[in-house]
């Protein structure tokens, strides 16, 4: 049968009692989505012909993802790195931590000795990777180095046998988290791009190991292939990729949204709340959401003639936008 874990924690005796309560979520807040451009300064990462640098290419990108995500109604973005230079691996998802990241996207470009290989690929982390940061973090616990917390409670408030089990449950909910994300990813990806394998990939990658967000990298091409190198560097190619990343985490997003997020809201209400920006028309709004100028009028009391303000909040059915 179906076996259910309790944990009991109590203070060490001679210690004071924690009074750190859980906090409720601030309602409505916006999903963190962490946006993360490989390599940077003197690691130029993998190298196209003519010196193009995978540094470069994958900056763009993150830049071209971040426009998308912020766009979206419930999501904002934080960049581990917005210029030119080195940030170690580690560091990388210290700061999505940090900033309360809900998941962790890393962006690469490839490169590989045989030209012929080509097409993006999606990584989420391997078991291998998972069980190399579970005996890091619990070997820092040991040795009095930093240790993160899970919810209020720190792993050097637990003894060693309740600190396995915190952090083995925990990685265990990221990687499957991580795979959903990856799926989510690679399925909005596949509609627009050449994948090398339509699966995910599973490796040890460093900047994929924080002990709870979902967490995935993405190969956007590969700069030893000529086809992928002229493609890469089209910046029209550049957003059509951003758009189906942002797709595919949207996807995600709208089927795991967290508690207190405006997504979980919205998901809950049924509806989307949009904000009209400058430029923006009616149909295409509609176009955008998948619904109809007809549908549009009746859920928000419009007028017929389809006039709408800067500023105006519409609510919109919801459903997957076409992004």
């Amino acid at each position: 049968g179906a076996h259910r874990l309790v944990i009991d924690l109590y203070p060490v005796e001679g210690e004071q009692e924690l009074t750190t309560g859980v906090v409720a979520p601030a309602r409505d807040r916006d999903i963190i989505v962490a946006v993360d451009a490989g390599h940077g300064g003197r690691d130029s990462g993998a190298v196209g012909a003519g010196g193009v640098y995978e540094k470069t290419i994958v900056m763009a990108m993150a830049r071209e993802l971040r426009r998308e995500l912020d766009a979206l109604p419930g999501f904002r973005t934080v960049m581990t790195r917005d210029g030119d230079y080195y940030l170690d691996l580690r560091p990388r998802f210290q700061i999505a931590d940090r900033a309360g990241a809900d998941m962790f996207v890393s962006i690469h470009a490839n490169a590989f000795r045989k030209s012929s290989i080509n097409g993006a690929e999606v990584y989420v982390l391997s078991a291998r990777g998972a069980s190399r940061e579970t005996a890091k973090l619990l070997a820092d616990r040991e040795g009095g180095g930093e240790a993160p917390g899970f919810g209020p409670v720190s792993l050097h408030d637990v003894d060693a046998s309740v600190a396995r089990i915190m952090v083995d449950l925990t990685m265990d909910s990221k990687r499957n988290k991580s795979v959903l994300l990856g799926e989510a990813v690679l399925g909005a990806l596949a509609g627009t791009v050449k994948l090398r394998k339509e699966h995910l990939y599973e490796k040890a990658f460093q900047v994929l190991r924080s002990a709870s967000l979902p967490s995935i990298l993405v190969e956007v091409g590969y700069l030893s292939n000529p086809g992928d190198l002229r493609r890469l560097t089209d910046r029209a190619h550049q957003r059509r990729v951003a758009k189906a990343i942002a797709r595919g985490i949207r996807d995600y997003a709208y089927m795991n949204a967290p508690d207190g997020t405006l997504v979980a809201s919205m998901v809950e209400a049924g509806a989307l709340r949009y904000v009209v920006k400058r430029g923006d028309t009616l149909s295409e709004i509609a176009s955008r959401y998948r619904t109809s100028t007809r549908i549009l009028r009746h859920r928000n009391d419009l007028p017929s003639s389809d006039r709408i303000l800067v500023g105006q909040i519409l609510f919109i059915p919801f459903g997957k936008a076409s992004g």
